[in-house]
């Protein structure tokens, strides 16, 4: 097997044959199209999970839930789906409890809620009620309480 400089490709030796493969990294895929037949390669690599995961009801299965980044002074809250934003339960300037219901969205006729990851006060709000969002999208900025203060 032989990687193109631009790690786009892998050149593979098949049955005295060189078969070119598309290489996609983000998503871990090799795709090799050989004798008129696609054939599609997911590589899982083997991980050592801090946190076991959890199922998240409206994901699909068992997924690797994100925990916040706990350095960060100010914490994104995100959309766990592509929906539409149904309500916000807080506005900026807000002082809000880790766990507190910071507003919900709604996909396929189900709604999600948005808690708290921290302490803290909201900061900014990114999205307006009936705006669709994808998945990953910030809709509330949270600032991080500091030593006891917001």
């Amino acid at each position: 097997a032989i990687l193109t400089e631009n790690v786009d490709k892998l050149i593979l030796k098949l049955n005295d044959e060189y078969v070119n493969c598309d290489i996609s990294f983000y998503d871990n895929k090799l795709t090799i199209f050989y004798g008129g037949t696609r054939y599609d390669f997911v590589h899982t690599p083997n991980i050592n999970l801090q946190f076991p995961p959890e199922f998240q009801k409206g994901k699909g299965g068992i997924i690797i839930a994100e925990l916040p980044d706990e350095d960060s002074p100010i914490v994104a809250h995100k959309s766990p789906m592509q929906a539409q934003v149904a309500n916000l339960q807080v506005k900026i300037g807000d002082n809000v409890s880790k766990n507190d219901l910071l507003g919900n969205v709604i996909s396929m006729k189900q709604y999600y809620e948005i808690w708290a990851q921290c302490d803290g006060t909201i900061t900014d709000i990114v999205v307006d009620i009936a705006e669709s969002v994808t998945e990953g999208q910030t809709l509330i900025k949270v600032a991080r309480q500091q030593d006891g203060t917001t």
